[in-house]
């Protein structure tokens, strides 16, 4: 399986604005003093969970595809970005600050290239172990658990990918884990994330998570365990 097509850090560093661009977002939308409303939707919240599904599953193939996001891809998600950005004030300030209070620097697309040649293990695990269900957290997060669904479907085992985000405080840390309102939980999910606190993050996950599903079985994949790099395999959550 190839790599991810990044030559240099610039290149890196624009992918990784994006995925800022979406944190920023979700941290504006969930601010409690936020009372902006969206045509369509029941909350702003929900649009953006429709927002990070829609275009990580877009980053995702693009990179199955091509082993890089294309431009008119980036090009498309920046243009549904600016109206809802307008509406909540976000400036180039707010996406490098997002960057800025990123728990783990070196995590996200970079992280990746280097591990996408191991990911037939994991398919071959999930398999295995009978997962039915992925759910990403994070942002960059979200890109490795629709890429890992991608592989799966390939492979003729097609797996329910959802999204959970999570809200942070100032300094980043997780708080609470938010589901769109029609999500399901199976018994048997597999979370995926780039990078963790795994202390602090996956008991939020699981109490989100078992607040729609008391029976649910999670499992691990994680590229990176609390800064220390970790073999690109599950463990049991």
């Amino acid at each position: 399986m190839l790599e991810i097509n990044i030559n240099n850090y610039n290149e890196m560093l624009r992918y990784e604005k994006d995925m800022d661009a979406l944190r920023v977002l979700v941290w504006k939308v969930m601010r409690p003093d936020s009372k902006k409303e969206i045509t369509g939707f029941s909350s702003p919240l929900e649009y953006v969970h429709r927002l990070v599904k829609f275009y990580t599953h877009e980053f995702a193939e693009d990179i199955w595809i091509n082993n890089s996001i294309l431009p008119d891809t980036q090009s498309r998600f920046h243009s549904s970005l600016s109206s809802i950005f307008s509406l909540f004030d976000i400036s180039a300030q707010d996406i490098k600050q997002a960057s800025n209070n990123q728990l783990y620097k070196n995590s996200g697309f970079w992280e990746m290239r280097k591990y996408l040649g191991r990911f037939s293990e994991v398919g071959d695990y999930v398999q295995q172990e009978g997962y039915t269900q992925i759910v990403c957290i994070g942002m960059s997060g979200c890109i490795i658990g629709e890429y890992l669904g991608l592989m799966l479907d390939k492979q003729q085992y097609p797996i329910t990918v959802d999204h959970l985000v999570l809200e942070r405080d100032e300094q980043g840390l997780p708080l609470f884990g938010h589901m769109p309102s029609d999500f399901v939980p199976q018994d048997k999910i597999l979370i995926v994330d780039d990078a963790l606190l795994e202390a602090r993050t996956i008991p939020i996950v699981v109490d989100a998570l078992r607040s729609k599903n008391r029976d649910i079985a999670p499992g691990l994949f994680v590229l990176d365990r609390a800064g220390s790099k970790s073999c690109a395999c599950p463990s049991n959550a």
